[in-house]
């Protein structure tokens, strides 16, 4: 299980070092609140801030690290393996209001293998938290289901 940037991370590591991940014991991979980097850091900064800082952080991580934000929607098609996404669909930092869906939707449709997605919050059907992004990273301990059919298929 990977999540948020860290499953980007994790499909970057993919792309970049595929025959890492071709042991045929990997079956399926659990992305748990993927972003678009760049929009979820600049929703997150505004919404705290009233800034838009997004470019120099963006500017600086690289300066000071060597690198961006990985790109989920260039690296997730080299994921070989199904993929189960989880997303609290209405988490202000990575629902897009312009479009009316949340990010995360753009990622799964790059996506190349079979996958399927959780939506989490109060409105769906397994009603869960508050709508809000941390709702995302508990939801397993409470509705395992979801995630063990998803193994079990995988490993069967």
């Amino acid at each position: 299980m990977s999540q948020c940037m860290g499953a980007n991370a994790t499909f970057l590591a993919w792309q970049n070092a595929p025959e890492l991940f071709a042991n045929p014991q990997i079956k399926g991979l659990v992305a748990n609140q993927p972003t678009l980097s760049y929009n979820m850091t600049d929703r997150f900064i505004r919404a705290k801030t009233g800034l838009d800082l997004v470019d120099r952080v963006l500017e600086i991580q690289r300066e000071k690290y060597g690198f961006g934000f990985a790109n989920a929607l260039e690296a997730v098609p080299s994921v070989t393996v199904p993929i189960l996404f989880a997303q609290v669909e209405k988490d202000e930092y990575t629902f897009n209001t312009e479009t009316g869906q949340n990010d995360i939707q753009e990622i799964i449709d790059a996506a190349t293998t079979e996958n399927e997605v959780i939506w989490i919050g109060p409105e769906h059907p397994n009603a869960f938290g508050t709508g809000m992004r941390f709702d995302g990273y508990q939801y397993f301990n409470l509705h395992p289901e979801q995630l063990l059919g998803f193994m079990t298929r995988q490993f069967s």
